[in-house]
């Protein structure tokens, strides 16, 4: 029976599933392999799928904080032997080694305590699955989101289109569709309880100003803006199928600009339907606004008279087949405004934007290597005391080419009777800052744009191993900087840098999956 298939009658053998988990998985594989023979039947009645939580992914809180997954309930159901992730197998699980401080005070999150918003449509074993793709609205004990280094599976669901279904309550109606409203909260600082007023902003360069505060905006498809930044567009379309679309709207007042980024799907899932036949709002599309924090980004760019513009970058996972954007800005106190969303049963999605600019208050330009990127570079490295060929790791008595030291010094000839006989530990931290200085300078020198600290440290810890000269003209640098390349991602050109001799490495794949993690997520973690 080896290698026996249900689907396919292997052997000639007709067998059929009795249990409901093997009629629930035999219904979950043979959609999967529909799916892929048949990817033209019926494309309008079909929404792109999310793919499923895996037990053995690297999930986190937004601090680097580890989530320990166990998968109980949905241990039946496996994508090459990893079980996927249902609702009460991730809900309270721990959250180790979480570094967050408040004033200096540690605040970790230790457990999970929210996962909806990020569920399926569909029920598995009577629980519905965890999907990759929301993983930022599970929320731990702290209040912060989750983020995933996305893998693909052969698991795929529609979304829930009601963020409050979940655990212990059972939607009365499964297809009452409700008004999606995303909202911005304008602040001085993040702990205020209140909002700012506005009273003139910019939508995508048109004006819109008056004498009392600015309330609500309802927002034609058409006047949403194709992605500009090719970059992140085609981030999304690796991400995301063909059955989404891409669309930007820009905010700008005061010295802010916000660059909302919304990925619709194109078509409603068929349990809609009907519904969607007598909703009242058809323009404001099917479903909910959701925040991907894993693409969120803050770049602050100098200005005249010690000023500085903060630019910020949202994405949304929107309604399905949107037409019609309902933007509202927060007037008033959020516990009133929160209040009112609940006694309305509103769907509100909430982004904030903090004002932080001041005069001579300007944040300095990052120009050093962080303490987390020092110690992930030295723990990448490894410390040797004794000379080492760096192409084999073998330790030598006479100079070759390769010579290596400490946390990755390259031994030039000249220097072999310095380091022949090995270094001490405080020797090697001292070259090791010394090495850092080219490198940091190479950084600041090539890239045009500001940085934040974990972009800044990514770069560095690429540079350090390409060196100098590759890195300057790299596809990374003209892609960061917005020329043109061969490269179609900033991941494809990062990932280019696989090869020593010629040869593919396993280990700098490794190394530059983590460099890139590091870039775009911040995680400070070796592979």
């Amino acid at each position: 029976m080896l290698n026996y298939s249900i689907i396919e009658n292997s052997l000639n053998i007709k067998l059929e599933c009795l249990s409901k988990q093997s009629l629930e998985y035999k219904d979950l594989i043979s959609n999967t392999l529909k799916e892929q023979k048949t990817t033209q039947v019926d494309k309008k009645q079909a929404i792109a799928k999310l793919h499923a939580l895996l037990e053995n992914q690297n999930l986190e809180c937004i601090h680097g904080g580890k989530v320990i997954l166990k998968s109980n309930k949905g241990k039946t159901f496996k994508d090459d032997g990893v079980p996927i992730m249902l609702e009460s197998d991730l809900l309270n699980s721990s959250i180790v080694a979480c570094p967050n401080t408040i004033a200096g005070v540690s605040v970790p999150c230790t457990k999970v305590v929210n996962v909806k918003g990020s569920l399926s449509q569909k029920k598995v074993n009577n629980e519905y699955v965890i999907l990759q793709e929301l993983i930022s609205a599970c929320i731990s004990d702290k209040g912060f989101p989750l983020k995933v280094s996305f893998t693909p599976t052969k698991f795929k669901f529609d979304h829930s289109f009601n963020p409050k279904e979940g655990l212990g309550e059972q939607s009365k109606n499964q297809i009452e569709l409700k008004e999606p409203i995303i909202r911005l909260h304008y602040k001085s600082d993040r702990f205020q309880k209140d909002n700012l007023p506005i009273y003139n902003l910019l939508i995508n360069n048109e004006k819109k100003e008056q004498n009392k505060a600015l309330n609500e905006f309802n927002i034609d498809l058409k006047d949403l803006k194709d992605i500009e930044d090719i970059n992140i567009l085609n981030q999304f379309k690796q991400d995301f199928s063909k059955d989404y679309e891409f669309k930007e709207l820009n905010l700008s007042f005061d010295t802010n600009l916000i660059k909302l980024y919304f990925i619709i799907s194109k078509n409603i899932a068929k349990v809609y339907k009907s519904a969607y036949k007598e909703f009242e709002n058809k323009d404001l599309g099917v479903g909910y606004f959701t925040q991907l924090h894993e693409y969120d980004k803050i770049i602050k760019n100098a200005l005249e008279d010690n000023k500085e513009l903060n630019e910020y970058h949202f994405s949304f996972l929107a309604p399905a087949k949107m037409q019609n954007l309902k933007l509202q800005i927060a007037q008033g106190l959020d516990e009133i405004l929160e209040d009112e969303d609940r006694k309305q049963e509103l769907y509100v999605c909430k982004f904030v934007v903090v004002n932080g600019v001041s005069e001579n208050n300007t944040q300095e330009k990052i120009t050093h290597l962080s303490n987390d990127g020092q110690n992930l570079l030295k723990n990448i490295e490894k410390l040797r005391l004794k000379p080492y060929n760096d192409q084999n790791g073998k330790e030598i008595t006479s100079y070759v080419k390769g010579a290596t030291i400490g946390y990755g010094h390259l031994i030039g000839q000249n220097e072999w009777d310095l380091y022949k006989n090995g270094i001490t530990l405080q020797e090697a931290d001292k070259l090791f800052k010394s090495d850092l200085l080219p490198f940091e300078n190479a950084v600041k020198n090539s890239i045009n744009s500001s940085l934040a600290q974990n972009e800044f440290d990514a770069l560095v810890i690429l540079c350090f191993n390409i060196g100098i000269d590759n890195f300057k003209n790299s596809s990374v640098v003209k892609i960061i900087n917005g020329e043109k390349t061969g490269c179609k991602t900033l991941k494809e050109a990062w990932m280019a840098w696989n090869k020593s001799q010629n040869k593919v490495m396993q280990g700098l794949i490794n190394r530059r999956n983590a460099e890139y993690k590091l870039y775009i997520q911040g995680g400070y973690e070796k592979w």
